[in-house]
């Protein structure tokens, strides 16, 4: 429900960019440029569209479910394999063999767990807290700073000094 009211949202103020590029030419702007600014708020519109694709279009609940059932019945179907390997070749049960069997058969089941698991981490490129999610909130924090420091230097000409941190500073000769 909440992901459906941030679309609604985001559709409100894309269409009010094409309010304000209307105005825009109603007030003057040359069609050149309010065709470049429409231009810019399609793609806006279209990359929001495809970001909410990825949202919403992840792995099938069938496959998810197909995924979990066999996670948990392959190791019946790898029975008989295990009970080979720890005979070996002798045909006998050795502790050996037994314990190779139990430790090949447990790393296979936790081999195939822990995918499962990370593939629903990951499913989800915006979900907080996930291993390769996008961070949405520190990127906006981001921006802001941004755009403060643009606005803080706007009064500045261009050719003035600037003050780099990481630059250092050149021994005058």
């Amino acid at each position: 429900a909440a992901e459906r009211k941030g679309r609604r949202a985001v559709l409100k103020l894309i269409l009010r960019l094409h309010g304000a590029s209307e105005d825009l030419k109603e007030a003057g702007l040359p069609a050149t440029e309010a065709s470049r600014v429409n231009q810019y708020i399609m793609q806006l519109h279209e990359t929001f569209e495809l970001l909410w694709n990825y949202k919403t279009y992840r792995t099938p609940i069938s496959l998810r479910a197909m995924m979990r059932v066999l996670v948990q019945v392959l190791p019946f179907f790898y029975g008989p394999y295990w009970v080979y390997i720890a005979k070996g070749d002798s045909g006998q049960l050795t502790v050996l063999g037994t314990l190779f069997a139990m430790f090949f058969s447990a790393s296979v089941s936790l081999i195939t767990i822990a995918m499962l698991v990370l593939e629903l981490q990951i499913e989800n490129p915006y979900h907080d807290g996930g291993r390769d999610c996008v961070r949405v909130r520190e990127e906006i924090v981001l921006i802001r700073e941004t755009l403060q420091e643009i606005l803080s230097d706007l009064n500045s000409t261009w050719h003035e000094k600037m003050d780099i941190e990481w630059r250092q500073a050149a021994p005058d000769k």
